[in-house]
């Protein structure tokens, strides 16, 4: 058996490093392109040395993955893991669940993810590309993993603020194969005892649950082709708004562990609420819709309801309300009366729309002359003066043939609000001189 004395295994580690430093610094220019400062090989190659002693304290030694640190370490500083936008970094450094490999995976996958807002300058493809080169000439590089141990992690996170999402539960179904060790290694030659075999296997509905990194774990796994589902979405979540993502196909390879990234679009999930504005309590039983989008609960004592079905899409809706009588209602907003259908600008995410309401009465009125012959007739022209609300000024109506309706009428003090017939003329020609006012009759 070849034994390696410490000496020697120094030896090689400083070759290797020294190797691993002159990659490093041949594909910085690719690495960051918009950097200048990468061409400072003496200052380079200080804060590459640098680096190297701060992946060692996170116990990061593959070539692989010491490169893609010391990027990490170049890009943003030796206080990179205290900066508030990447502060998450060391929470999965030193996470043990995950090797080494496994941890600068999921912090560049999640780098991609977060670098809408370019967070880092880095390309962070041309590192991970850069990193895998440089990681032959390192010496010890493990595997990163062990055949028959294939695995696959899903990521999942929202795109609105590119988040993570704990606590959902991840299913993948699909089939793999299965590698069956051999029953007799020892058989002669030809033997079917002395070969392993590969078997089919059916995988249903195999759950994980994503962790504080957004991260569903399936390890080990059959090498296969599974469709991956994220349940306890949309109409399943009301604390949310995510919008239920469709089936994801992942293929696993054996000796793989792929990353599946699964983005969730964040949809609207409002709550309406509507009071009486002559004294601000909430509008009871009242259907509301956003559109064509109903809500399925009325209007609550706090005149509140909350969309409880799969997200809608962020956008400007028309507000429309019923009532069990098809009362109609005057919109205001804080005070401001509102002219027209009433708008809503619904953002993605939870919010909270307010709105408060006048219902809106009608008056019918008919004038109706009794004759001894030929029975009643209507009258017409006849000027009815009305006044509401109390202080506001009169106001006038003509009959007509028939039944003359008189509308809207706000109910600006709410069922307590005053109409108050003023007066009735009727006019005098062609009718008769003497007229008793006989009846009343409001709706």
């Amino acid at each position: 058996m070849l034994v390696m004395r410490k000496k020697q295994q120094e030896a090689l580690e400083k070759e290797g490093k020294k190797e691993i430093i002159e990659g490093i610094l041949n594909s910085l220019p690719s690495v960051f392109p918009e950097n200048p400062a990468v061409y400072d090989r003496t200052a380079m190659v200080d804060l590459i040395e640098r680096g190297f002693d701060s992946a060692r304290s996170y116990k990061i030694y593959g070539g692989r993955e010491t490169a893609l640190y010391i990027y990490l370490y170049i890009e943003s500083g030796p206080d990179f893991t205290k900066d508030k936008n990447l502060d998450w970094i060391e929470d999965i450094l030193v996470d043990d669940q995950w090797s080494p490999a496994e941890k600068m995976d999921i912090i560049y996958e999640r780098l991609k993810i977060i670098n809408h807002w370019e967070l880092v300058a880095m390309d962070l493809d041309g590192a991970l590309a850069a990193a895998s080169k440089i990681s032959a000439n390192f010496p010890g590089e493990p595997a990163r993993c062990q055949p028959k141990k294939t695995g696959l992690l899903v990521l999942v996170y929202e795109t609105k603020n590119r988040q993570v999402i704990s606590g959902k539960t991840v299913k993948i179904s699909g089939r793999g194969t299965k590698l069956l060790p051999p029953k007799n290694p020892l058989a002669p030659p030809g033997a079917k005892s002395r070969y392993g075999r590969a078997k089919k296997v059916k995988v249903s509905g195999r759950g994980s649950v994503t962790d504080s990194n957004g991260i569903a774990q399936f390890l080990p796994i059959d090498p296969g082709s599974y469709s991956i589902i994220v349940e306890d979405m949309g109409a399943a979540d009301l604390e949310n708004a995510y919008i239920s993502p469709d089936p994801v196909k992942q293929g696993v390879t054996l000796g793989k562990c792929p990353i599946c990234q699964i983005p969730v679009t964040v949809g609207a999930r409002p709550e309406i609420k509507l009071v009486w504005k002559f004294n601000n309590t909430g509008a009871r039983g009242m259907k509301v819709s956003l559109g064509t989008n109903e809500f399925s609960s009325l209007t609550s004592e706090t005149g509140a309801t909350k969309w409880d079905g799969e997200p809608i899409e962020p956008q400007k809706y028309d507000l429309s309300i019923k009532s069990h009588d098809e009362a109609t209602f005057e919109f205001y907003k804080v005070d401001q009366k509102i002219d027209g259908v009433p708008k809503v600008h619904l953002p993605a995410g939870l919010s909270t729309h307010e709105f408060k309401i006048v219902r809106q009465s009608w008056l019918k009125f008919e004038a109706v002359a009794e004759q001894s012959k030929g029975g009643p007739r209507n009258l017409e022209g006849v000027k009815l003066t009305l006044k509401w609300p109390e202080g506001s000024e009169d106001k006038d109506f003509q009959s007509v043939s028939g039944v003359k309706e008189i509308k809207p009428i706000p109910q600006t003090d709410g069922p307590a609000t005053k109409c108050i017939v003023k007066s009735l003329q009727v006019p005098t020609e062609d009718t008769p001189g003497v007229f008793e006012f006989v009846d009343l009759r409001t709706t």
